[in-house]
């Protein structure tokens, strides 16, 4: 396990969070190379009780990897358990890096999504569709100045939630995710859709 959960005690993995914590390694926890199987299970009285889903997959030595459950983890579909190798590439110096995942469910259907920043005065994802994955963008870093981030419905200015004031470090990775249900819109339901990040490294 790289898990751990007492019985009588909250589950690690629970929605909305991370695991491991963004303090612990950013985020990362180291597993063996090679073949595995990645097996996810609801915790009860016996961690081990109630099996959800297993997945085998090959992993490089010295990589990093996102493993990040929506909506029906054992769904068909690619984007409801999205795995992908997270980049090892060095961020210029001056520059943070950012990539995007659209994780939302019940989007209406066909409808593209678009990321405006405010600090850069313009579109800096456009067209994205559920379910996709964006490769990482370099994009310019100042100590100065934090951005605001906005979802809108592709090729117009109706906006679907906003991430405000976020702020970005000096060669760091990050990942900008839109998560939640797509008919939830208010703020006070944790399942809303909502924009959020996290560190890479």
């Amino acid at each position: 396990k790289v898990s751990a959960y007492t019985p009588g005690t909250a589950a690690l993995m629970a929605y909305n969070g991370l695991y491991p914590t963004a303090s612990s390694n950013y985020g990362y926890v180291s597993v063996p190379a090679g073949p595995q199987q990645i097996k996810l299970t609801l915790g009860v009285l016996n961690p081990d009780s109630i099996e959800i889903t297993t997945l085998s997959k090959t992993l490089d030595a010295d990589k990093f990897y996102t493993f990040m459950i929506t909506d029906s983890i054992n769904s068909t579909r690619d984007s409801s358990k999205i795995f992908i190798r997270d980049s090892s590439v060095q961020v210029t110096t001056g520059y943070y890096a950012l990539r995007f995942i659209h994780a939302v469910w019940n989007d209406t259907a066909g409808k593209k999504i678009d990321i405006w920043s405010t600090r850069s005065n313009r579109t800096i994802y456009s067209g994205v569709v559920p379910g996709a994955i964006t490769g990482y963008t370099q994009l310019p870093y100042n100590a100065l100045y934090s951005d605001t981030l906005f979802v809108r419905r592709s090729g117009t200015t109706f906006g679907l939630d906003t991430l405000n004031s976020v702020s970005f470090s000096n060669q760091r990775a990050y990942t900008l995710y839109y998560k939640g249900d797509g008919n939830i819109n208010a703020n006070a339901n944790i399942r809303r859709r909502h924009l959020a990040t996290y560190l890479n490294k």
